[in-house]
This record gives structure tokens, C-alpha cells and sequence, in this order.
């Protein structure tokens, strides 16, 4: 939370300079934020149960009934 206000008062109260570079790193910090939640937790869980190993079976290969 202490990166989060820190760069909201750099891009409200700085510089053009520091604006635009607090805002750039305020869309990184939400992007890996997102990545972090959304896209490495459900891998996290599948690895933890293993689910993966059904992702690369090829369908068809094993004998017919």
C-alpha cells in the first residue's frame, strides 16, 4: 500500500517528468498485480494437483473399447 500512495502523490504533485514515470510504474505494479493473482495462482493450484499431467495427453492414443 506504501508504493501505491507514494506513486499517487508523484503523479499528483511531481514534476512532468516524475508524473509520467510514476504513472508508468503505477500501470506496472497494477499489471503484475493482475498477473499475480489471476494468472499465477490458478497455475499454482493445477501444479499442486497435478491437473497438468491431463493437459498433454493426446486424445485418441490409448487402445479402442
Amino acid at each position: 500500500m506504501t508504493v501505491e500512495f507514494m506513486l499517487l502523490a508523484l503523479a499528483m504533485f511531481g514534476g512532468v517528468t516524475l508524473r509520467e514515470f510514476s504513472v508508468v510504474l503505477l500501470v506496472g505494479l497494477l499489471s503484475g498485480t493482475y498477473s499475480s493473482i489471476f494468472i499465477a495462482a490458478p497455475i499454482l493450484v493445477a501444479w499442486e494437483t497435478k491437473e497438468w499431467q491431463t493437459w498433454f495427453r493426446g486424445k485418441g492414443n490409448g487402445p479402442s473399447p
